[in-house]
């Protein structure tokens, strides 16, 4: 991290990647996210994102939400995998459940518009709502035009799904 960030010098990412690589091989987890975002940006490293892809693997089999999210984003868009909506919604799913903010506005997108999954208003509002609680920034706009969109009686259920789904989390992370 101190050459990839230059905290003594001149970044030198280069350098970085090859000792992230060495510790990634090892099994350190940190060392295989950073590699994989190095990869899938083309710092320090050629830009590759199916090495990137398989870094991030690697690093969501060891259980790492960050990148089971990050993972999702490359099947979502097809990059350096094929893409593969269905995979990136049950990875976003499996990252929401760790609290990831993104992963939830995520599948907040892919229910509203029925990508990878079943169209399902009730449940993209619901993953709206979760994403929000989670810190994560959605325009207000987004919120209206999905409720535009429902019955009155079909937010209701999404804000309680939410709420209870929230609930949940909150329970098991205190256990």
């Amino acid at each position: 991290m101190i050459l990839e960030r230059g905290v003594q010098g001149e970044p030198d990412p280069a350098a970085a990647a090859e000792w992230y690589r060495k510790a990634a091989e090892q099994g350190h987890l940190n060392a295989q996210l950073r590699l994989a975002q190095l990869y899938r940006v083309g710092r320090g490293v050629r830009r590759d994102p199916a090495a990137a892809a398989a870094w991030y693997e690697r690093a969501a089999e060891a259980g790492s939400a960050v990148a089971r999210f990050n993972l999702g984003v490359l099947y979502d868009r097809g990059e350096g995998v094929p893409r593969d909506l269905a995979r990136a919604a049950r990875l976003y799913e499996q990252a929401s459940a760790d609290g990831i903010a993104s992963a939830r506005l995520a599948l907040a997108a892919l229910y509203a518009g029925g990508r990878g999954v079943e169209p399902d208003l009730v449940r993209a509002l619901m993953w709206l709502e979760m994403a929000v609680a989670a810190g994560a920034k959605a325009s207000p706009a987004t919120r209206e035009a999905l409720v535009a969109r429902m019955t009155a009686e079909q937010v209701a259920e999404a804000e309680a799904l939410a709420h209870q789904r929230l609930a949940n989390m909150t329970a098991k992370a205190t256990q």
